[in-house]
């Protein structure tokens, strides 16, 4: 039996014991050594579209806890295209920094807690700082508390296009979180 292997990336011919099995061809081999498909993860990992891929799968493990910790079912819509939407942002919606690349949060608006759920409708791009100090807070108390009027409006427009109604009523719903819960979950 043939114990070698010629790698289709590098085009070394290797020991078979260097390459992965392919699960889905049984009893095959992956085409790409071990050290290849490792190159190829950590290009991959470092990319937006990973960083995205990584986010999501983060975001949706956070839903399951909640759902277990509150008892509750949780609306999740989210695609790899919102996050890698809401990664792109480059400045804080909340203090207006410019953020380093592939270092944006994503707030939730309406917090698991509050009945808020995984959707686009429901994000917003913020720094780990203002995200932290956010926490659990409405996003209108937190924004009378740690922003200026031009911020708030900013923030409170944003979240209105998002949900496709007009200013007026998002600041309503924002001062009544039983009704934005509604909205959001639409």
């Amino acid at each position: 039996m043939n114990q070698t292997k010629q790698c289709t990336k590098c085009n070394e011919v290797k020991r078979v014991s260097e390459f992965n099995k392919d699960h889905r061809n049984k009893g095959s081999l992956r085409s790409y050594c071990r050290s290849c498909q490792a190159n190829y993860n950590r290009q991959y990992t470092m990319s937006n579209i990973g960083k995205a891929h990584k986010a999501l799968s983060k975001a949706k493990y956070n839903r399951k806890l909640a759902e277990k910790k509150y008892g509750i079912s949780i609306k999740d819509t989210l695609k790899i295209y919102d996050i890698a939407f809401i990664q792109a942002e480059r400045e804080c919606i909340y203090c207006e920094q410019d953020v380093p690349r592939g270092q944006m949060t994503i707030d939730h608006v309406l917090t698991f807690a509050q009945g808020g759920t995984n959707e686009f409708s429901n994000l917003l791009p913020a720094c780990n700082t203002c995200n932290k100090r956010k926490g659990s807070k409405p996003v209108l108390e937190f924004l009378k508390e740690s922003c200026d009027e031009h911020v708030t409006k900013q923030v409170v427009f944003r979240l209105a296009l998002r949900q496709r109604i007009n200013y007026e009523e998002m600041l309503l719903k924002l001062q009544a979180p039983e009704q934005l819960q509604e909205i959001v979950s639409q």
